[in-house]
């Protein structure tokens, strides 16, 4: 079965049309130009404002909605997946009631919230005017958000499609940043005759380094430091990889060490320990998880004894997941900090982290923490993309609207929360004071992973809630 033979048909014909185009963050000129082509079919209003987003206006009788999603998805493969997001169309599996993709993340995060905005501007049973906004660069640093001008948007209510629960609505989101640490690359000959050793976690749940920041998932990047730094020998590192995105929970990450010849069998023995080890720590929760070691050529040139340390001791002493937790709320994570990736960048080493919280000053406390670590093994340490969190507001027109439709469609009443994933609602609330605003959507598991799964029967749900509450507020 196809992704077109769904219900609601409109819906899915729309999200088929968005995954045969690759959208990337900072690559969203081609999606864009696709809803484009979309707006003038349907002789739609539109602009682009000066950093990329898409606005598009339906006429109608009343006050005016915006339908709110981002253009962008996180791209995110399997190691051993030939894929280039660039120019391959995402691969799409029908399966029961779920969605897969094949090896790839499927970018229901935010297309499938795409598909059901453009479905609603072609619906002729709502005589509403409808605006639908669609942002750039959200999985990068919430771009389109933080550059959106007032006085764009002519709606006072907002329903944000960007959430992957369908039985929640959210009133309210953490802030964030990010915090990269840069270490200067400086490379030396081996002082002993060196043996080889290409090292690598695989295999790993990953997920959103927001809502999944509590959840018993492991960290490809924690394991790596773990076992080097519990190495009892000589060794150097030749090169080091880990994870890939920001927001992202690190599923894979390699190492290439030189160890003296001498020392290759009590290594391959401390690895069988370390193994070991993590089976029993982590099979349960991590069923696919693989690591891997094995001989490799190298030519003796590696990172000298000072950055290999300040690289083990970086990785291993930067805390990563949950911090805290909300007082009254247990369940609810407050603070956390995601060891999001290892890398090269421009001749230096790159060594990425985000944090969030429910408040600035403690994601900020969070962050200077880890600026202190980095700096205290001689790293640059840069902090960028601060943005804050939407407060919630547990009375207002649309909520009470939103938990009466929701009750009255499907008799239960809906969870009403907060959450610590980071959402563009807080930016535009900046923007735009008056807004009241929800963000909904339908359950989406594993986001920011090649195991994300949308759920079939739930989209029709949202498809529906978000109609009639389209239809009914006031």
């Amino acid at each position: 079965m196809k992704i077109t033979d769904l219900a609601p048909k409109e819906v899915w014909k729309y999200f088929d049309g968005i995954c045969n185009v690759p959208r990337g963050s900072g690559n969203e000129a081609g999606v864009r130009e696709h809803i484009i082509e979309f707006a003038k079919q349907h002789r739609f209003e539109y602009m682009v404002d000066e950093v990329g987003n898409l606005i598009i206006r339906k006429n109608g009788i009343g006050k005016s909605i915006v339908l709110q999603g981002h253009l962008d998805m996180v791209c995110e493969k399997n190691s051993n997946v030939n894929h280039d997001f660039k120019k391959d169309p995402i691969q799409t599996i029908v399966s029961g009631d779920t969605v897969t993709a094949d090896g790839t993340t499927l970018g229901g995060d935010d297309g499938i919230g795409l598909a059901i905005a453009m479905a609603l501007l072609t619906d002729t049973d709502i005589k509403r005017p409808l605006e639908a906004l669609f942002t750039v660069e959200e999985e990068t640093g919430l771009t389109g958000a933080t550059y959106l001008k007032s006085g764009i948007l002519k709606s006072k209510t907002m329903i944000n499609l960007d959430s992957e629960d369908d039985e929640e609505i959210i009133i309210g989101c953490a802030g964030g940043m990010d915090t990269v640490m840069y270490l200067d690359i400086n490379k030396e000959q081996t002082e002993f005759k060196p043996f080889g050793l290409h090292i690598a976690v695989k295999g790993l749940t990953g997920g959103h380094s927001g809502s999944d920041i509590d959840k018993p998932r492991a960290n490809a990047n924690k394991l790596l430091a773990t076992f080097l730094k519990n190495l009892k020998t000589d060794y150097k590192i030749v090169t080091i990889n880990g994870g890939g995105l920001r927001n992202a929970i690190p599923r894979e990450a390699e190492t290439v060490i030189a160890v003296p010849w001498s020392e290759k069998e009590n290594v391959r023995v401390a690895w069988n320990v370390f193994e070991s080890e993590c089976q029993d720590k982590w099979l349960k929760d991590e069923p696919q998880m693989k690591l891997e070691m094995e001989s490799c050529k190298i030519d003796g040139n590696s990172f000298t004894k000072k950055l290999t340390e300040s690289i083990v001791n970086i990785l291993y002493d930067i805390p990563h997941g949950a911090l805290e937790f909300f007082k009254n709320n247990p369940s609810l994570v407050y603070a956390s900090t995601n060891l999001a990736y290892i890398r090269e960048e421009d001749g230096k080493l790159a060594i990425g982290t985000s944090q969030r919280s429910a408040n600035d000053a403690k994601r900020d406390e969070v962050a200077h923490k880890i600026e202190s670590i980095g700096k205290s093994y001689g790293a640059t340490v840069v902090m960028s993309g601060q943005y804050p969190g939407w407060e919630p507001k547990e009375n207002s027109i649309l909520l009470n609207t939103a938990v009466k439709v929701y009750k009255e469609l499907f008799g239960s009443e809906p969870r009403v929360k907060a959450i610590h994933a980071g959402l563009e609602c807080g930016l535009f609330t900046k923007s735009y004071p008056a807004m009241d605003v929800i963000s909904i959507g339908p359950k989406i598991l594993d986001i920011h992973s090649p195991a994300e799964t949308l759920y079939i029967s739930t989209v029709e749900k949202c498809w529906m809630f978000t109609k009639t509450l389209c239809q009914t507020l006031e």
